[in-house]
């Protein structure tokens, strides 16, 4: 019997309702929504780009999230050990087959995920420490953060250790007890920095561009890649298509509503999403930068904002703290997907399915 179990040989569940909201939101709040959203949005005209974008998460993303959550809650597992108990021919490869494959997704993702979350523990660290001078060429420093492979590999390898911790310490004890602690201190930081945002001239004038639709913006960018985009968004931040969702309805009551969680979820994940926007935007505004930079705009752009702010540098920790947070949540719920694979599959022990989920993760 492996850790995911309790003494009576039932599949480990949250010990409250919001601790399995918490973690599903975690897996879906991310960097998605407060790193990549406000770049997308300023390419493609601000607030049009956002209505696209809602109407494209009702229309795709909430029914795609419902599935998953419905795969996972039926079969009492991950997505490729779904595809096996759920296949209506129960000896045929083909199912399964399409759930290991689709399941390389969560690797895929945490390739590159790992990476750009240590860039954001690094700077997290670079405030704490005082490392951001106010004379700093933003785009040099970068560029020689981004040359450094030794400093780059050791905030990768914190992160992946943090997660791996997490998940070996179980559903309830660990991931359940994290949630609660980053996504609650995630939503405070974001309301303080909203606030201090909001104080500085011309900082309105960014809500505009956000919240106000202008046609002319979308004229510029196109409604097609617009709506493409929208929608590479909608699957992105909501982590969909690889199971990450489906491991998190495998940890819910059949007495729940799988779409009352489901809109719950979505709603906690575009508030997130709206209240980057909020404060990305408005400090782009205040101090007459670009807010169509690409994912420099975080590590470049707003990093000298920050410098001209009073206080910046304390601003500019708590953004990166906020941020930081939002990656290791993610990280979190995907890498449990991951072990509790490792535990179906090889009957390893949760906390020798996390220390193994640490070491591939790390060496891909």
């Amino acid at each position: 019997m492996t850790d995911d179990c309790n003494k009576t040989g039932k599949r480990e569940q949250f010990a409250s309702r919001i601790g399995f909201i918490l973690m599903t939101a975690g897996c879906a709040i991310g960097l998605g929504n407060v790193w990549r959203f406000p770049y997308i949005a300023g390419n493609y005209g601000g607030a049009v780009f956002v209505l696209i974008y809602l109407v494209l998460l009702l229309l795709i993303g909430f029914p795609v999230m419902v599935a998953e959550l419905a795969l996972g809650r039926a079969a009492q597992s991950d997505l490729p050990g779904a595809c096996k108990a759920l296949s209506p021919d129960r000896k045929g490869k083909i199912w399964p087959a399409i759930g290991n494959v689709v399941f390389l997704g969560n690797f895929v993702l945490l390739m590159f995920y790992t990476v750009v979350s240590g860039w954001m523990l690094s700077y997290c660290w670079k405030y704490c420490c005082g490392g951001i001078e106010q004379s700093l060429d933003t785009a040099k420093h970068f560029g020689d953060f981004m040359a450094n492979w030794k400093n780059m590999l050791f905030f990768d390898l914190l992160g992946i250790a943090v997660t791996a911790a997490v998940c070996g310490m179980g559903v309830r004890k660990g991931i359940e007890r994290a949630m609660k602690l980053m996504l609650g201190g995630l939503f405070i930081l974001e309301v303080v920095m909203l606030l201090c945002v909001l104080g500085y001239d011309g900082a309105f004038n960014g809500v505009k561009f956000f919240l106000a639709p202008d046609m002319a913006h979308l004229g510029k960018a196109g409604i097609w890649p617009a709506i493409h985009a929208a929608m590479m968004q909608a699957f992105f931040t909501l982590s969909l298509g690889i199971g990450s969702i489906t491991i998190c309805g495998s940890y819910i009551g059949k007495d729940r509503s799988l779409a009352g969680e489901a809109t719950i979820i979505i709603a906690l994940d575009t508030i997130a999403a709206i209240l980057s926007g909020l404060i990305i935007f408005p400090a782009c505004f205040a101090f007459n930068v670009q807010p169509d930079q690409g994912p420099s705009l975080i590590f470049i752009t707003l990093t000298k904002v920050f410098q001209n702010m009073p206080g910046g540098r304390w601003l500019g920790l708590l953004f990166f703290i906020f941020m930081s947070v939002a990656a290791l949540s993610t990280l979190i719920a995907v890498g449990e997907n991951i072990v509790a694979y490792i535990m179906r599959v090889l009957n390893f022990s949760r906390k020798k399915a996390a220390l193994l989920f640490g070491v591939l993760v790390a060496a891909l």
